[in-house]
């Protein structure tokens, strides 16, 4: 936040440091000119030294994301149809990649919001020719009075209507279906 200032401090210290030098080589004799000169070759290149000043103080990371920014501002100021363009190529990806995630994550990370979803079966029969079909409810009722290793069955049947012109989707399910489910119907 105080970037400038501490600059200066640097600067100063910096100065300091070199007047000092320049006092020990004139103290011992030499021409104060000369004792400048000196006592800049003894410290070596300012900017290097500053530079791992700057690193010492931690805030070199920080200080490089805003240059970086600000000089992308500027750029892109002076080029909106490119800036649009970035920010589209990164944007429609990452909304992409979210809403694919989020579907994945609501559909196969998470178990089903049912008691014990990993005991729960679906069964069906398929034909000789490998089309699948369902039960009727003479087999579902046969099902239901000889299934000895299932402690429920239920059954459910796919429903599709038109309500006023919008697509209904639901299923016809029985009477024990939401109590086998460990569930409650919300409506």
């Amino acid at each position: 936040m105080r970037r400038g200032h501490a600059e200066d401090e640097l600067e100063e210290e910096f100065r300091s440091h070199l007047a000092m030098q320049a006092r020990k080589n004139q103290q011992s004799g030499i021409d104060p000119l000369e004792a400048t000169r000196l006592a800049r070759v003894q410290f070596g290149a300012f900017e290097s030294l500053k530079e791992e000043c700057r690193d010492v103080r931690g805030t070199r990371l920080i200080e490089d994301c805003l240059t970086d920014v600000r000089y992308a501002v500027r750029g892109f100021s002076r080029m909106p149809a490119f800036a649009l363009a970035v920010v589209s190529t990164i944007a429609l990806p990452l909304g992409l990649n979210t809403a694919l995630f989020t579907i994945f994550d609501a559909y196969v990370l998470r178990p089903l919001p049912i008691r014990e979803p990993g005991s729960v079966y679906e069964f069906t029969w398929t034909n000789g020719n490998g089309v699948g079909h369902s039960f009727s409810w003479p087999e579902f009722e046969a099902l239901r009075k000889s299934a000895p290793p299932f402690s429920d069955v239920a059954a459910t049947n796919s429903l599709f209507a038109r309500v006023e012109g919008y697509p209904l989707y639901g299923e016809f399910v029985t009477t024990n279906y939401f109590r086998m489910l460990g569930v409650n119907a919300v409506a």
